[in-house]
């Protein structure tokens, strides 16, 4: 099999402030010709001054690439990298992480540079694509999205895991077989690999699963105004979007594939910035360890609950994972663990369980735990992420147990009100309350490392250790009554 160069088409220019305010992204083509077999990207730009900002200096350029064909095609995605990377190559059997291998189609291609900050002065480009021809054949292989391990039975248990990772095919340095192996050290059931704005990742998450870990297949969905994770995709969605209009395509794209969207941390410095879009199925209202920004989620998520959106409250640890594992670093894959109850330890059985509600999140894998679940006078119950039916004033019984949180306090939350607190007096304890409800809601709970007293304050924000989804209590109306009599 022979290679050999064949020459270099260097791409350059001039991005302004007005061109960033025009729109997000530049797109630059070039022809492949017939028998390329690989080709390399290099691209620089001028960075100017420093910023005292995560995004490092006052112009950043983001890239990726797409193959001949419409761009609204999924199907034309070959890569994406951000600014984590000065090159990157495509070739029929291999590829840089973050890229796509596969045929070189002859045609035009389109890099896309993505405008994430441009400075005053505006920003100068070079691009240099250099490629090679061959006589290689490329063999097409069943990938991994057709060949995801449909897990092992268990019933309906709990499976604990985490929904957001980031490995070497977008902006982490640890590859898919690393950042397994620390989510196996970590006591993991799954983790959902969501790299950002490429599937590159998912034809080695089914190598790298097994009965005890599996590995979902995810993307972040990283725009400029926030960002989004999908679970459970087979193919690339598109994410160059500015708008809130524009985002129901988003979701829309998600639903197609029976998979799972959810608003990311809203209150980072990556916030949201589309505010509320109906059809979302997810909110992570906790990302990596508990600090303001996920205080602030938290009582956005009751916000909605509370007008009467049913929005699943998820955690992920956002991890982008290093090489090295170092078990005392305080942040780690499952920091924290969201806790899924579902019929076996499958992508389409964990996405039904987030789907249902039915979720808990806690600081550590290992905890600790809150299970509730409300009972009404007849013995009907109903557990998190579940809905029960009542009349006006009827009692219940909200019966609450806890693993692991000697000495904190438990909450009672409903219509983003704490109705009751109770401090938990040993590790393995349980308790009741008595209620009655007058009109329809929710109630959820969770749990602090506060005193009963400062929390009754609210002086400053506690140190949250777990918190549940809702149990949802609907109000039958009177005439509901007659029909029942």
């Amino acid at each position: 099999m022979s290679r050999e160069a064949q020459g270099t088409i260097i791409l350059s220019g001039h991005i302004t402030r007005e061109d960033k305010r025009s729109g997000d992204y530049r797109n630059l083509s070039f022809e492949v010709s017939p028998g390329i077999v690989r080709f390399d990207v290099q691209y620089d730009y001028t960075r100017t001054r420093f910023c005292e900002s995560k995004a490092g200096h006052e112009n950043v350029l983001d890239i990726g690439i797409f193959s001949p064909g419409a761009f609204d095609n999924q199907h034309v995605f070959r890569g994406w990298s951000g600014g984590a990377r000065s090159e990157f190559f495509i070739g029929l059997d291999d590829a840089t992480p973050g890229y796509l291998s596969g045929p070189l189609t002859a045609g035009i291609w389109t890099i896309v540079l993505g405008l994430y900050r441009i400075g005053d002065t505006g920003c100068d480009y070079t691009v240099t694509v250099m490629f090679t021809v061959g006589d290689e054949v490329f063999v097409l292989e069943e990938t991994a999205r057709d060949r995801i391990p449909d897990g092992v039975s268990g019933g309906s248990v709990w499976f604990v895991g985490d929904l957001q990772s980031h490995t070497h095919h977008s902006d982490a340095e640890a590859s898919v077989e690393e950042i397994a192996a620390v989510a196996r050290r970590r006591g993991l059931d799954f983790l959902a690999v969501t790299d950002h704005n490429t599937v590159s990742h998912h034809p080695e998450l089914e190598r790298f699963s097994s009965g005890d870990l599996l590995l979902l297949p995810g993307m972040e969905v990283t725009t400029y105004y926030g960002h989004a994770n999908i679970w459970g995709l087979r193919d690339w969605v598109d994410f160059r979007y500015r708008e809130s209009k524009e985002i129901p395509r988003v979701i829309q794209a998600a639903h197609a594939q029976d998979a799972l969207i959810s608003i990311n941390h809203p209150h980072t410095d990556c916030s949201w910035e589309y505010g509320w879009v109906d059809g979302f199925d997810a909110i992570e209202v906790w990302q990596g360890l508990w600090n303001a920004d996920n205080l602030a989620a938290v009582q956005w998520w009751d916000e909605l609950l509370s007008e009467g959106k049913r929005i699943v409250g998820v955690g992920g640890s956002d991890r982008h994972q290093p090489r090295h594992y170092d078990p005392h670093f305080p942040h780690q894959v499952g920091t924290p663990a969201t806790r899924v109850r579902a019929s076996r330890l499958s992508t389409d059985a964990i996405l039904t369980g987030i789907r249902a509600g039915h979720v808990t999140i806690a600081a550590e894998p290992g905890g600790p735990w809150i299970s509730l679940r409300v009972i009404r006078g007849d013995g009907v119950r109903a557990d998190i992420g579940d809905e029960l039916t009542v009349y006006a004033g009827e009692e219940l019984t909200v019966d609450c147990s806890i693993q692991g949180a000697n000495n904190n306090t438990l909450e009672l939350v409903s219509a983003g009100e704490v109705i009751e607190y109770r401090t938990v007096t040993s590790d393995n304890w349980h308790t009741q309350f008595s209620l009655h409800v007058n009109r329809t809601t929710y109630l959820r709970a969770q749990l602090h490392t506060g005193s009963e007293e400062a929390a009754r304050e609210r002086d400053s924000y506690p140190l949250f250790r777990a918190l549940t989804n809702p149990i949802y209590i609907e109000i039958l109306l009177s005439d509901d009554r007659m029909k029942d009599a």
